[in-house]
């Protein structure tokens, strides 16, 4: 049934994004790297998103969290996640269609492929032109789906919590208009 849910998000997503005025390629850099002056991992997260003029976005984010309390093993994260800004700008949600996270390094643990799901509430805010600030609050796992999968990762990862802070910088690189 889930995977039904999300084919059917996922299909009337790309036919919104198809029917819209303006589709716009926006990458952001997530800039809460600088929690690695105080806390014992460091996470980079970069994403790339399509973005219909109409407030709809598909993001695939990609993380990389090392963890510096010992081990060498490093988690990657990536997901696709529906983006809905009511508005057009300001306040946005995002949920995940689909979530997936995996271990490496040398000292990677025994169960190394993960299954996670994530909300995110934020503000955009354009400073200019093709400039813009997200703040969120991410949500890990708010439907306590996989307690198993958060559990592990966060036993090798202490400081892996289910709220996360982000603060991403992006820029619009292409816009797209069709003109009928």
């Amino acid at each position: 049934m889930k995977k039904i849910v999300v084919c059917l998000l996922l299909s009337l997503s790309l036919s919104y994004l198809y029917s819209s005025d303006t589709v716009s390629l926006i990458t952001t850099l997530d800039t809460t790297i600088v929690d690695a002056l105080w806390r014992k991992h460091v996470a980079l997260t970069a994403s790339a998103e399509i973005r219909s003029s109409m407030g709809l976005g598909l993001k695939t984010p990609i993380t990389v969290v090392i963890d510096r309390s010992g081990g060498s093993e490093a988690l990657i994260e990536t997901s696709l996640k529906l983006v809905t800004l009511p508005w057009t700008k300001g306040p946005f949600i995002s949920l995940t269609l689909a979530h997936v996270a995996f271990f490496i390094g040398q000292t990677a643990p025994e169960e190394r492929l993960h299954f996670l799901s994530e909300v995110e509430f934020g503000y955009s805010w354009e400073f200019l032109p093709s400039w813009f600030v997200e703040p969120s609050l991410v949500y890990r796992d708010p439907s306590h789906s996989y307690p198993d999968s958060f559990s592990y990762i966060n036993s090798f990862i202490p400081t892996y919590s289910r709220l996360r802070l982000s603060l991403a910088i992006g820029y619009r690189c292409l816009s797209f208009s069709r003109h009928t």
